[in-house]
């Protein structure tokens, strides 16, 4: 099974005198409402479990286990011992190996009744990113299964990035005692494998620490090319400044040519001018050889001592299974070339792969990336599972990321990928969560948010050019745009001025009858004109913001038709 609370621990009359509650608490047979967060992610987590109206009990995770600390009759936290600094840490330094220890009886699931609403019938509990979780039963199944690669799709907050590392621990535990084992977390963005790195050694699995490496891809970039130098897009934009007219393709601008290439690079010659007209910008015939040979004169350019992690194949296709990984998951795949992605399979031994894909966070291709994945290992057997049930945003901000999607396909004319989700469902919670639309001028006359920003809790996301802007209106150093902060979740998130830079308003302008009309047409499947969806990552940019709350978004930003809607 996937870890979670393997039992519980504490003193023997704790354990004794509290036995129906600590049960409740193992079998997450309980009310969420009677759960407290008592002390954050900076120290050893402290949670209060309602007892009755006065009664309180203090317990933390510690070594898989749910370990009680203290009992409180009057809700009296002021006398807690526990709540005091340093006591919980000194204490869980010095705890000895005699510890009672009372293993959870797994032979049933846990029932969960009408009265504890905000869970689902699930075969676990874990703690993971601050959070208590539940396997829903759609993603147990998925945990479960040894059918790789596997593509897991579904919207932001379903549980990819969770089921994944859930794969990986089950794997893991699967193996011999005696087996060594290499595993690889990849993404593109740092601050997203630092966040994982910590989520696993500190939340899901702190008994074992060591057994994933976490990287970005630009790191396995250099760790098998350390004498090589890694060169940014600006490599590609000098060398498409300098281009001359390349005759029979009909591109115009740098990012027509870098979208083409990111679809053209890990294809052979022959695949890639076989692709449907819904995979490329360039119709069928010798504009896709051109495009191609386009495609070789810039990895000539690159040269052999650089690379461009988006393009250039680093790595042999005979690579030896000493530098391989027993299993690879790739977290935001959608981020990778197609090259990218086909080199990170050949890194995998056995076609052990898990690509977590979202069609709705892709920022830079205006094509689904999940169709090339399929085609560039249909051979391999592919599979692909959508989780299509939010977990992370409550109802109210749910709510809002459907009208965003809405928005989204009338700007570009439908759905990009067919098995994108249409709208953004969530389970039944205790808590509506709330957003907020502000003006910029209004933020100074909010205390309760500028109050909020001064905590771990809150995370604003804006245009890059309003980075520097936003850190001195918040006070926090918590400002990413949206390619920085994919993957990760926050309590409250304000999307700032995301939409005030030129390009957005002149967007906002061409698409306004479309947004502010009551008959425009609700189109909820692919378009069916073959024309490009070149607007999709910018919309995406939006969607990918505001879907990083988990209880409070709030917009701050100039009047325009997308947000009146």
């Amino acid at each position: 099974m996937i870890y979670y609370w393997r039992g519980a621990s504490g003193s023997e009359r704790l354990l004794s005198d509290h036995a129906v509650s600590i049960q409740a608490l193992l079998d997450a047979n309980y009310n969420q409402r009677d759960l407290e967060k008592l002390r954050g992610p900076s120290s050893p987590m402290i949670y209060s479990y309602r007892v009755n109206q006065k009664a309180r009990l203090l317990f933390t995770t510690h070594q898989g286990s749910l370990h009680v600390l203290e009992y409180l009759p009057n809700h009296e936290y002021a006398q807690a011992r526990f709540l005091k600094t340093g006591v919980l840490r000194n204490y869980i330094e010095n705890l000895e190996e005699s510890t009672l220890f009372i293993p959870v009886d797994t032979g049933e699931l846990p029932s969960f009744s009408q009265e504890s609403p905000g869970y689902s019938l699930s075969t676990g509990l874990d703690y993971y990113n601050h959070q208590f979780i539940h396997f829903s039963e759609a993603q147990d199944a998925i945990v479960h299964q040894r059918s790789l690669p596997l593509i897991l799709n579904g919207a932001a907050g379903s549980g990819k990035t969770y089921v994944g590392l859930g794969m990986m621990k089950a794997w893991l535990q699967a193996r011999p005692d005696d087996a060594s084992s290499r595993c690889l977390y990849v993404t593109e963005e740092t601050s997203l494998v630092d966040a994982m790195r910590n989520n696993w050694n500190h939340y899901f699995s702190p008994d074992a620490p060591d057994v994933i490496e976490f990287k970005t891809y630009a790191d396995l970039c250099t760790m098998f090319n350390p004498d090589k130098t890694i060169v940014t897009r600006a490599c590609f934009e000098t060398w498409w400044s300098n281009l001359k007219e390349d005759k029979g393709i009909p591109l115009e601008t740098a990012e027509a040519y870098y979208q083409e290439f990111r679809i053209c690079s890990g294809l052979s010659k022959e695949t890639y001018a076989s692709l449907g007209e819904r995979q490329s910008s360039i119709p069928r015939g010798p504009a896709r050889d051109a495009l191609y040979a386009s495609y070789a004169r810039y990895l000539n350019h690159v040269g052999s001592m650089q690379i461009d992690p988006s393009f250039s194949p680093w790595l042999d296709a005979d690579v030896s299974d000493e530098h391989r990984y027993d299993l690879i998951m790739v977290d935001e795949g959608h981020r990778f070339s197609s090259l990218q992605n086909l080199l990170l399979a050949r890194l995998a031994k056995e076609h052990a792969i898990v690509y977590c894909v979202d069609a709705h966070q892709n920022l830079v291709d205006q094509y689904s990336s999940r169709v090339l994945l399929e085609l560039q290992l249909r051979d391999a057997g592919v599979q692909t599972h959508t989780l299509d049930k939010t977990y992370r945003c409550k109802p109210k901000v749910a709510k809002v990321l459907t009208q965003i999607l809405e928005n989204n396909r009338q700007i570009v004319g439908g759905k990009v990928d067919k098995y994108e989700a249409s709208m953004i469902s969530t389970p039944e919670d205790t808590s509506e969560g709330a957003f907020y639309l502000l003006s910029p001028q209004d933020v100074s006359k909010n205390d309760w948010l500028l109050s909020r920003a001064k905590g771990i809790h809150l995370a604003v996301v804006t245009h890059a050019k309003y980075v520097d802007e936003a850190r001195h209106v918040f006070g926090t150093p918590l400002i990413f745009t949206p390619e920085q902060i994919q993957g990760q979740e926050f309590h409250t998130v304000v999307v700032y001025k995301l939409l005030a830079n030129e390009a957005s308003k002149q967007m906002i302008k061409q698409a306004s009858a479309h947004l502010s009309s009551d008959t425009a047409l609700k189109n909820t499947h692919r378009s069916k004109s073959k024309a490009s969806q070149k607007d999709a990552p910018w919309a995406h940019r939006i969607f990918t913001a505001c879907s990083r709350a988990q209880d409070t978004l709030v917009v701050v930003d100039v009047e325009n038709a997308y947000w009146r809607t």
